[in-house]
């Protein structure tokens, strides 16, 4: 179901990027339905091989998403490689 959402969505079309990472998120970091709503900009940090997530409804706080080996569902690498683009 993951590797369906990647595959029929256009990652170049920021708001279909914005939802693959709403699921890849909450599938990645286990999250429930409230803590993914309450996720901000700010809560978000990318950084070599891994994104940490800081949530205040969450008890242990922060939660960190590693890199996975399988690159086509991979939240890290998925947004490394359509963020870092330049712009055309």
């Amino acid at each position: 179901m993951i590797r369906e959402l990647v595959d029929v969505s256009n990652l170049d079309n920021l708001l279909e990027l914005g939802y693959v990472f709403i699921f890849l998120s909450a599938f990645a970091g286990s999250f429930r339905i409230e803590e993914v709503l309450h996720i901000k900009y700010g809560d978000i940090r990318f950084h070599n091989g891994y994104v940490t997530v800081n949530l205040e409804v969450r008890k242990d706080n922060q939660v960190v998403i590693g890199e996975s080996s399988n690159d086509d569902i991979c939240l890290v690498k998925i947004f490394k490689r359509h963020l870092s683009r330049p712009e055309s």
